[in-house]
């Protein structure tokens, strides 16, 4: 299996999955605070980041099968925590929906799960408006990565993301689940939340104000905090209050 990732920290295992147009980089801000607790695993999906040349391997509908597959490669028969940023938390879901047993905790982080019937033209707007939530330090890291996936990839995931009943099967989630949001998310605006929540039981919800689209990297500080006192804690959920609006 060819993977390319960045690995740091010791600890109990916690694999990051990018979004659309995304890579590794885009958790530039937080894998140093998650490593301080963990194993920190941030994959590049076939396609993207460093997989560029894989282009074409890349299916949805498969993805979480080419996740438990990097997982079972990386750290076989051990329990991981999963976290995914918008389509890369549809992944980490279905994975965590499918394989019960395996997913440990679960971090969803404005996870593109309710977009059936979009249209690509209808997206454009919105996501413009998600750019320009982000700080202009996110920009060349955006339009970097959105050229090594190349406007084939990038079209053909967002037209299976605008197909797929994302919510399908989230009832059969029961890892403890957080999911966060960036108060100022164009792209996948916060009013889908409730809708979410509510069909993973006993799962929280944490709004970052002033954040967009790109929650851990536009309020890294803050999203490091929420996630950190999600993972190390057992009992009682002192994060969930802390920056919902």
């Amino acid at each position: 299996m060819v993977l390319h990732y960045q690995v740091r920290g010791e600890g109990p295992p916690l694999f990051l999955l990018h979004g659309l147009a995304g890579s590794s980089r885009w958790w530039a801000r937080n894998i140093e605070a998650l490593s301080g607790s963990h194993r920190v695993y941030a994959l590049d999906l076939p396609g993207y980041g460093g997989l560029r040349r894989s282009r074409g391997d890349f299916v949805l509908a498969a993805g979480a099968e080419w996740l438990l597959r990097a997982i079972d490669f990386l750290e076989p028969g051990v329990p991981v925590s999963l976290m995914g940023h918008s389509m890369g938390a549809l992944v980490c879901a279905m994975l965590a929906a499918s394989e019960v047993g395996r997913v440990d905790r679960l971090v969803l982080a404005a996870p593109a799960m309710d977009l059936q019937g979009r249209t690509i033209a209808a997206s454009l707007w919105p996501l413009a408006r998600a750019c320009g939530a982000s700080p202009l330090s996110f920009w060349p890291t955006l339009v970097s990565d959105s050229a090594r996936a190349g406007p084939g990839l990038l079209l053909r995931s967002a037209r299976e993301l605008f197909a797929m009943d994302g919510r399908r099967n989230l009832h059969s989630i029961r890892a403890p689940t957080l999911l966060v949001w960036g108060e100022r998310d164009a792209l996948i605006p916060v009013s889908l939340a409730a809708g979410l929540q509510g069909e993973i039981a006993g799962s929280d919800l944490v709004v970052i104000p002033g954040a967009g689209h790109v929650v851990m990297w536009d309020a890294a500080e803050q999203f490091n905090r929420v996630v950190l006192a999600f993972f190390g804690t057992a009992q009682g959920k002192p994060w969930a209050n802390t920056y919902k609006s």
